[in-house]
């Protein structure tokens, strides 16, 4: 018998292949229909689910794997794994106030006796639970809160840090660290807090000047990542407003990826440096500048991640960033570029910038179909190109075939 998404799926994939003009089973990154009858009925089968975007599947298999814990009389805690993926799969189905239910049914997760052992004082929950509940009030409107609970959760990773006695520790609370310190940036910037926001930056980007430095086993790919910070630290610099300050980072950007002297540039280099200056043309108000020198990144970096020998390598990877950002920026300049230049016929203009993006689309769908400013920036200019419903059903049938089940897709009339 066929399930219901696989009839979903099956009716996106044959509405979506006209216009990505060769069948979907041509790209890399696409869903195959599945439910919790065809994975194996533990934590791998909810990986599984959860890689092909089945949350509502998820959902449910994480409920019977908690009740057959419960029912082994573990411990305390021995269920609160799949507690966290219900309350992910919650949020991923856009259920805000189901997932706040559970946060609350759980109580205090960083000092309630069922969470703290008796003898260690060790904190027992999975860290990404007690990240997720210090984070819920957010998605309350209790902002204040969020930051509150994100800067004790801060100082314990701190503690971890300072604790740790082995290199596996000390790169465990790190990690954990630097994910607490990235969540208070991005609540401090909704915030207007954009002082606190670069120092916390700024503090982000040392702890990699320290992975850099001190790993010999490694270096390469520490470097790729530090890079990587460094050219978001910079960006995020221009969106607050301190320009000297991010063209002072571009330029250590261009240093640090430079060849060696004789050398010739690295993909990643020429990439870093073109990107760069057209992030500036941007802030300085140089839209057609910065469209055309998008436009030339997007197919440079098309070509070589296409090239790349080892698509999972940290190069590729960032490869791959950086061609979707690029795309995703000349979409982003290409309607001030038609203002700067004195269009008198806007209806053609937007015509060539839908088409541009249709065309990314086609070449870059399972990357592009991920990010929410794509989609809110698709809807906008089919919502302003007019009769934006037949688009708006194909935008649909995209991400269920690239994303997610249809259930967990955004909605799209309400992004406009």
């Amino acid at each position: 018998m066929i399930g219901s998404d696989a009839l979903s799926v099956e009716h996106a994939v044959k509405s979506v292949t006209p216009f990505l003009g060769c069948p979907v089973a041509d790209y890399p990154f696409s869903r195959e229909p599945m439910d919790t009858s065809s994975v194996p009925q533990d934590d791998e089968g909810l990986r599984l689910l959860a890689a092909n975007g089945e949350w509502t599947a998820v959902l449910s298999l994480a409920d019977k794997l908690e009740d057959q814990v419960a029912s082994c009389n573990a411990s305390e805690v021995a269920h609160l794994p799949y507690v966290l993926v219900r309350i992910t799969a919650y949020f991923k189905l856009q259920r805000i106030g189901d997932a706040a239910s559970l946060v609350r049914l759980l109580g205090d997760v960083e000092g309630g006796k069922a969470y703290v052992d008796a003898a260690t004082k060790e904190n027992m929950a999975p860290f990404s639970l007690r990240y997720i509940v210090a984070l819920m009030p957010y998605y309350l409107n209790e902002s204040s809160k969020a930051i509150g609970n994100m800067c004790a959760l801060l100082h314990k990773c701190d503690t971890g840090r300072t604790a740790a006695t082995t290199p596996s520790q000390q790169h465990v609370w790190t990690s954990r660290w630097r994910r607490v310190l990235r969540a208070m940036i991005a609540l401090y910037f909704a915030e207007g807090q954009l002082d606190t926001c670069i120092r916390l930056f700024d503090r982000l980007i040392h702890s990699y000047d320290v992975d850099v430095a001190s790993q010999e086993a490694g270096a390469a790919t520490a470097r790729v990542v530090q890079v990587m910070y460094l050219q978001q630290y910079a960006c995020f610099c221009l969106q607050c407003g301190r320009a000297a300050l991010a063209k002072d980072l571009f330029r250590q950007l261009e240093a640090q990826t430079a060849p060696a002297a004789g050398g010739r540039p690295s993909l990643l280099h020429t990439a870093h440096v073109e990107m760069d200056r057209a992030f500036v043309h941007i802030f300085d108000g140089e839209f057609p500048a910065a469209a055309a020198l998008l436009e030339r990144q997007a197919v440079y970096l098309k070509e070589a991640v296409r090239a790349a020998p080892d698509g999972d390598s940290a190069e590729a990877l960032v490869l791959q960033r950086l061609w979707t950002q690029a795309q995703m920026a000349h979409l982003t300049a290409l309607p001030y570029t038609a203002e700067a230049g004195g269009a008198h016929d806007p209806l053609t203009m937007m015509d060539t910038i839908i088409g541009t993006m249709e065309r990314y689309v086609r070449e870059n769908a399972a990357a592009l179909l991920q990010l929410d400013s794509f989609v809110e920036e698709a809807v906008r200019l089919y919502t302003l190109a007019g009769d934006p419903e037949p688009h708006m059903a194909r935008l649909a049938n995209l991400l269920e075939v690239f994303r997610c089940e249809r259930s967990c897709i955004p909605k799209l009339e309400e992004m406009v």
